[in-house]
């Protein structure tokens, strides 16, 4: 892939995620004015009392938006910062933006009130968040190691793989949509397993990334940043309370920052 092809997909995604991050807001603000935003019912298993540390439907609310914020201010960035950089893993990046965008489609759930009743618009905002869940652990695992000189040739094809594979199992997966999880997320069948997953590929992935930055001697504050991004990411994605979203956003833009800022700054001496 051609730098400017690469600049292409990061511009047309950035508008993308702008309009996406937009249409939540307005979505949001909408049913707040005119209180029509109903949480749906949850099994709650924070039982704290505590304001920062008590669950706050609200909260998760603010989680999503944020979720879709984050991707349309980084892919932003990346426009801007690597236009001229020939980094592979910009574009696995911009697919764990992707699958941040998609699973910001649980806002739906309280703004529409959808949860009640089956319906097919409910099961695909099932399928598109149990997608979004699927694909970002693979752009993790790409970044990782699909970036690498043996597989740069193959750099679409194995951008297609992932997202087939990820579209295949979140279809292949059972949703169960009376229970509804205390992040707005339907639930799915092999849940344990899916998290299971989830933690592996993402260690696995994090330890790839260390070891290659030893053998190549990059900075250590790559693999670091690489490391809290994924740490964020869970911790937004799994957030209820204030405590918890203000701790998550925050080492998920820190490790952001950390991890492009490095791999800028690493490109610009190879490149």
């Amino acid at each position: 892939m051609t730098i400017r092809s690469r600049n292409k997909i990061t511009f047309f995604f950035t508008i993308l995620a702008f309009v996406v991050f937009l249409i939540e807001l307005f979505l949001v603000l909408y049913a707040v004015f005119f209180k029509k935003i109903t949480f749906p019912k949850v099994s709650v298993t924070n039982k704290s009392e505590n304001f920062l540390f008590s669950y706050k439907p609200i909260v998760v609310t603010a989680a999503i938006l944020l979720q879709s914020f984050y991707s349309f201010f980084v892919s932003l960035c990346i426009f801007k910062t690597f236009h001229k950089t020939q980094a592979t893993e910009i574009i696995f990046f911009l697919i764990f933006l992707l699958a941040m965008l998609c699973d910001s489609i649980r806002i739906l759930i309280p703004v529409f009130y959808i949860s009640q009743t089956y319906s097919n618009f409910l099961m695909t905002v099932g399928n598109v968040s149990l997608f979004a869940r699927i694909l970002s652990p693979l752009s993790f695992f790409g970044i990782a190691l699909l970036c690498r000189d043996d597989y740069r040739q193959d750099l679409e094809k194995n951008c297609l793989i992932i997202i087939v594979v990820s579209l295949f199992f979140s279809s292949f997966i059972p949703l169960n949509t009376s229970v509804i999880s205390e992040n707005f997320a339907i639930s799915y069948g092999y849940i344990k397993i899916v998290r299971t997953y989830a933690v592996i590929i993402n260690t696995l992935a994090s330890l790839t990334i260390i070891s290659h930055s030893v053998k190549q001697e990059f900075n250590a504050l790559m693999p670091v940043g690489f490391c809290i991004t994924t740490i964020g990411y869970g911790i937004v994605y799994t957030a209820g309370s204030i405590a918890f979203l203000s701790a998550g956003f925050l080492l998920l833009c820190v490790g952001t920052y950390l991890y492009l800022e490095q791999l800028h700054r690493h490109y610009l001496w190879t490149d």
